[in-house]
C-alpha cells in the first residue's frame, strides 16, 4: 500500500492523506513551488511536501530481479 491515500471527512469531502496525515493547501501560497506555511507553529509544525516526494511516496516498489535459471547437471 502507498503512502498517498484519502479520507472522508465529517462533512462528506473527501481528503488526501500522506502516511496517514492531511494534506492541505495554503491560503497564502499563490504559484507553484511556494511553500509560505512551511514550519509555521500554530497547530504544531506544518511541513511541506512536493508532488515529486508525493509521486515516489505513492509510486509502487521495483519488483525484486528474478532469480537466474538453476543450472544442474541432470
Amino acid at each position: 500500500m502507498g503512502s498517498l491515500s484519502t479520507v472522508k471527512r465529517a462533512d462528506g469531502t473527501v481528503q488526501v492523506t500522506y502516511k496517514g496525515m492531511p494534506l492541505y493547501t495554503f491560503a497564502q501560497d499563490h504559484a507553484p513551488g511556494e511553500a509560505n506555511g512551511e514550519g509555521l507553529k500554530d497547530v504544531g509544525t506544518w511541513k511541506a511536501i512536493t508532488t515529486t516526494a508525493a509521486a515516489k511516496a505513492a509510486a509502487p516498489a521495483p519488483a525484486a530481479p528474478a532469480a537466474p535459471p538453476s543450472r544442474s547437471g541432470y
